[in-house]
């Protein structure tokens, strides 16, 4: 279920790369990449995470609030962050017959992942990464999963 778009955990894995590698970290070893990079780095990463909000509200404005495309297309373009045309392909996607009704499950995969990936003690990693990696999961069976190895209940 990794490979799948439908769940978490196939767009929290490569959102959470680069935090596995202790890129957002400044207590984390890294001499490939300056602190000033990881500045860099953590600052793309929040305007990242204000771009999922205003997505998942664009969403939930045309599904639940019942407002139309051009309505929310215009609204994502008002936050000063999307282009016309990146509002336009995020409204394509989230209205799409399939897609729609897995959208906000995009953005809880970086949280899900991330939070697995920090309980996991230094020494298991390799062990959360066969997990991760060899096993299909739903989100559910990744909790119990990283609360087997980290040996602390898992839920979010």
């Amino acid at each position: 279920m990794l490979g799948n778009p439908i769940t978490p955990m196939f767009e929290g894995v490569p959102e959470v790369g680069l935090h596995m590698l202790g890129w957002d970290d400044f207590s984390e070893d890294t001499p490939e990449i300056l602190d000033e990079e990881k500045r860099a780095y953590s600052l793309g990463v929040d305007i990242l995470h204000i771009k999922s909000i205003i997505q998942i509200e664009a969403c939930y404005k045309y599904h639940v609030l019942h407002k139309d495309k051009e309505y929310v297309t215009k609204w994502m373009q008002q936050s000063g962050i999307f282009s016309e045309q990146e509002a336009k392909n995020v409204v394509t996607f989230f209205t799409d017959p399939v897609q729609k009704y897995y959208y906000p499950a995009y953005y809880y995969g970086k949280i899900l992942l991330q939070q697995a990936y920090d309980v996991i003690p230094k020494t298991q990693r390799k062990e959360f990464f066969e997990i991760l990696y060899n096993m299909p999961h739903t989100t559910k069976t990744l909790c119990n999963a990283v609360s087997k190895i980290s040996n602390i209940e898992f839920k979010l």
